[in-house]
């Protein structure tokens, strides 16, 4: 006989020994290269909250939340008669399915926080995780499960971005990605990061092309999100962060946690650019590092007058009403 595996000691039941309310939910998201593992890491260093990074619970890979339920059986289950009467009288069945769905996320998350070893349980408020794009493009199945959390989107300057994405995908080699403009993506590759080679632009048309149309879904993404969350939405931009990083402070008053300026100097300082690139000033380039440069504006070392002319058909309303002051060439 197959052994039941025993009850993991769950957050539940650490909740029980405390009188205080459980804590709360919260989300961050946007596009890639946009800030987001930063804020992640300055967030997490605030003694009350807990942040994952990339739980991707909302995904396009086959796996996301909402698919985790077995439709089929629960609903069988709901079709009994004896469901109906006792479960099911006071709750309409699609309520049900969410409810159910909500709570296996809740459940991982708050036993996440539990185990978190460098976590007080007594003081944890919010709990978290930093999923890039997928909070932008599923906002609403993410506010079908958590309509009471809350939700920060980061905003970078798109050609910056896109930028920063065109090395994070030469740190993977991950040339399969460009289709049949791979040739390209190696050639820029072989230059800008191994300095071999013939001198080449970063990108092509081909290679800009995906990034930019990806940078302007996520980015008006985030309009959807506003209307969802009203008050519970904040939006967060990379570069105010970069010229003040104490603005930190004003997120920890959006998740209503201690804005002290203590734990706002503490997370600030533990989460410099030199603390995460093992030394590196900002500005001093290592191209195949997670934390590559971190400067605003390196878009115009690399973009070219075609760049230029590209981002601006495919992207370049979005990046004027966002406020960035598009290139005099424009």
């Amino acid at each position: 006989m197959t052994a039941v595996a025993a009850a993991p000691a769950t957050f539940y039941k650490n909740a029980l020994e405390r009188p205080q309310a459980p804590p709360s939910y919260f989300f961050l998201g946007g596009s890639r290269r946009s800030g987001t593992t930063w804020v992640t890491s300055t967030l997490n260093s605030h003694p009350e909250i807990l942040i994952k990074s990339e739980g991707w619970l909302l995904n396009d890979a086959g796996g996301s939340l909402e698919q985790w339920l077995n439709r089929e059986a629960f609903e069988r289950w709901m079709s009994l008669p004896s469901s109906k009467v006792s479960w099911l009288k006071e709750i309409p069945p699609s309520d049900a399915v969410t409810l159910v769905q909500r709570a296996m996320a809740e459940a991982l998350m708050r036993e996440a926080a539990a185990r978190a070893p460098w976590k007080n349980p007594d003081r944890l408020r919010l709990i978290g995780d930093k999923t890039t794009t997928f909070y932008c493009t599923k906002v609403d199945e993410l506010h079908r499960l958590f309509p009471e959390a809350r939700l920060i989107h980061m905003i970078r300057d798109g050609r910056d971005s896109v930028v920063s994405d065109m090395f994070l995908k030469f740190r993977y080699k991950d040339f399969g990605f460009f289709g049949d403009a791979a040739e390209d993506a190696r050639r820029a590759y072989r230059f800008h990061v191994e300095r071999e080679g013939d001198p080449v632009p970063l990108f092509t048309r081909a290679t800009l092309t995906p990034f930019a149309r990806y940078w302007r879904s996520c980015v008006e993404g985030r309009a959807r999100a506003r209307a969802l969350y009203g008050d519970r939405f904040l939006e967060l931009r990379y570069e105010a962060l970069r010229q003040e990083p104490t603005e930190i402070a004003h997120v920890f008053e959006f998740l209503g946690v201690s804005a002290d300026e203590s734990i706002v100097r503490a997370a600030v300082e533990k989460n410099t650019f030199e603390k995460h690139s093992g030394g590196r000033k900002p500005g001093e380039e290592n191209p195949v590092e997670w934390t590559r440069k971190g400067i605003v504006g390196d878009w115009r070392n690399h973009f070219t007058d075609e760049d230029r002319a590209v981002f601006k058909e495919l992207a370049g309303e979005t990046l004027i009403e966002l406020g960035y002051e598009p290139d005099a060439s424009w």
